[in-house]
């Protein structure tokens, strides 16, 4: 519909294959930057990207003709192929299968943004999968194993 507007705020989260290759920081920034632009590219806008060895996080506003799943295979398809056609891993580098997005108000756009730009130091004292674990129960969803492949 030509007069609709929507944008959705949607926190996303996936890690790499389990035991697989990690991001490694010397390449980290240029992943995150070129993550950014695939966002541009699409039409989208980032709001906030970060992670650590296992898993980044992204805080996308969406347009409502672009759906989650679609946006989603389209990063991480095109992030591993850059990853894998730089060499930044020794051997081949591999998102899990899966992901997890939340939607937010407007108004929890700072607390988000907040949250995913101090991944690091969250992850001092939290695995990737006790993070995950409480981002499911935050958002009442059971937590299953195989999420984690």
């Amino acid at each position: 519909m030509g007069n609709s507007c929507s944008f959705l705020d949607v926190h996303i989260v996936f890690g790499i294959k389990q035991g697989g290759q990690p991001i490694n920081t010397q390449w980290e920034q240029k992943l995150y930057t070129y993550i950014i632009g695939i966002t541009q590219n699409l039409g989208q806008k980032t709001l906030a990207i970060g992670g650590i060895e296992d898993h980044i996080h992204l805080f996308i506003c969406l347009k409502a003709t672009m759906p989650v799943p679609e946006f989603v295979r389209k990063i991480k398809g095109s992030s591993s192929w850059w990853i894998n056609k730089h060499q930044c891993t020794p051997s081949r580098f591999e998102w899990q299968r899966g992901y997890a997005a939340f939607s937010h108000s407007f108004s929890h756009r700072p607390k988000i943004i907040h949250y995913i730009k101090n991944q690091k130091k969250k992850h001092a004292n939290i695995s990737y999968e006790q993070e995950y674990k409480t981002l499911l129960q935050l958002h009442n969803r059971p937590f299953k194993k195989e999420y984690l492949n």
